[in-house]
């Protein structure tokens, strides 16, 4: 975990006071722990004290790697308790959540629900306070022997008692994107990915929008080159270029190191033009109408796979970097980029073919795509968009929504939304889904490398 875990830091805020870090440390020790472990959020006042239901035990330590190996344990109150929630799901009414929390203050499924409830009604306080109690009460669970800035834990999602962990994990990363935290999201993403390498959370897929904002653009380049098994998704192929264009800006070097990035961006777009496209048709380029114009005039047409898995993640991509991309310094790099593509397609057509474009044909890139996502079966169609978006969105019944291609949850327009009746089927769906966690299972098996 060197490579993941480089310059980071562990940030302990003042905001809370002594009171609540000394409320901290009065439940740690019903739990007979004395020091304490990795800190995510601290204590509020108005958060009901740490009862020890559960706890992250440590099952096992690898001798050869000395990587250790947790799991999550409940006790029988707990458990009990679960299946009060369960019958909470299924009646379709979020209000019965509150029952829960009333045996159960701590239960992780139903502080998780009701802040996914709440967010999706508009009330983003309420929604952040119930998230971030879902990290407290989970971080009250570490183990002194849990220490996942070193990069030597594990925690297995395939045991179905752990999946609570990534989800609450990979709620927070995105909630504290959503406030301007990009730095202390990058952190937790890391974790996460250190984790379980497989990445079943998906955090892979928001992890490139939390280094460009927070600036860490070799840490992102190397964490592709060396640690990424999924180098070929279409947010690292696009970010790749975009760290080297960041960083060449700030080195202020020569004009053919720009020239090759401006290369390699192209490169990607040839890989994934749904993505250009995706963002034209969200706006982020409006501002540039030479950049709109090269997009609209239909040389990207013709690349389009309509593959079923590039199209759900180029489309979470999106939903997640659309307003990144509005900067004007990047509507240029592509501004750039599709004036290249534009002049390979007139030499290829034209037969007059150098060096470069030479280089450039050894990649084809249809097959290169039919190699990384084998098949047109949708294998992330599990996946939301409304998860990786930044914006406020409103609970809206599902009519017609096919299985392979959801449709994105439209924002709210109702000052006050109210929740629908608990008869309707959807919402238990809705519901359901808060809590359960299928993994993601990426398919991409190449190397991007330019």
């Amino acid at each position: 975990g060197g490579r993941l875990f480089t310059g980071l830091g562990r940030r302990r805020g003042s905001a809370s006071g002594s009171s609540s870090f000394t409320r901290r440390m009065q439940a740690l020790r019903l739990q007979g722990i004395r020091e304490v472990p990795s800190t995510f959020v601290d204590a509020k006042d108005h958060w009901p004290l740490w009862r020890g239901t559960y706890s992250l035990e440590h099952v096992g330590t690898d001798p050869s790697s000395c990587v250790k190996h947790f799991r999550l344990s409940f006790s029988k109150s707990y458990s009990e308790c679960q299946a009060l929630f369960e019958r909470a799901v299924e009646s379709g009414d979020p209000s019965n959540f509150n029952a829960v929390l009333a045996t159960e203050p701590n239960h992780l499924g139903a502080l998780l629900a009701l802040s996914n409830v709440k967010r999706h009604l508009g009330d983003l306080a309420e929604s952040q306070d119930l998230l971030q109690r879902a990290v407290f009460s989970l971080q009250s669970s570490f183990p002194v022997t849990f220490s996942p800035w070193r990069g030597n834990c594990r925690i297995d999602f395939s045991d179905s008692d752990n999946a609570i962990i990534y989800k609450i994990l990979f709620k927070h990363c995105l909630d504290l994107s959503r406030r301007g935290c990009s730095a202390t999201a990058l952190n937790i993403a890391r974790i996460l990915l250190s984790l379980d390498e497989d990445d079943p959370a998906g955090i892979s897929l928001a992890v490139d929008n939390f280094a460009i904002r927070a600036g860490e653009y070799q840490w992102l380049l190397d964490f592709i080159q060396f640690r990424c098994p999924h180098a070929l998704q279409p947010n690292f192929a696009y970010a790749r270029p975009l760290a080297k264009l960041f960083l060449y800006k700030s080195r202020k070097a020569d004009a053919e190191e720009k020239a090759a990035h401006i290369y390699c961006l192209a490169r990607a777009i040839l890989l994934y033009p749904e993505i250009v496209q995706y963002l034209n048709d969200k706006g982020s380029f409006a501002t540039n109408v030479p950049l709109t114009a090269l997009i609209n005039s239909g040389q990207l047409q013709k690349h389009i796979s309509h593959n079923r898995s590039i199209s759900q993640l180029s489309k979470i991509h999106v939903e997640r970097n659309y307003d990144l991309y509005r900067s004007p310094q990047i509507c240029d790099w592509f501004k750039e980029a599709l004036r290249v593509l534009s002049e390979r397609q007139q030499i290829v057509e034209g037969n007059l073919m150098d060096s470069t474009v030479r280089a450039w044909l050894k990649v084809d890139c249809a097959r290169t795509r039919l190699e990384a996502f084998d098949g047109g079966e949708n294998y992330y169609r599990h996946l939301d968009h409304s998860d990786f978006s930044d914006s406020n969105q409103a609970i809206q019944e599902e009519n017609d929504m096919e299985a392979d291609n959801r449709a994105d949850i439209p924002d709210v327009a109702a000052p006050a939304p109210v929740l629908p009746a608990a008869s309707n089927t959807w919402l238990r769906k809705f519901l359901r889904n808060a809590v359960e966690y299928p993994p993601v299972h990426f398919v991409v098996s190449m190397f991007f490398d330019v």
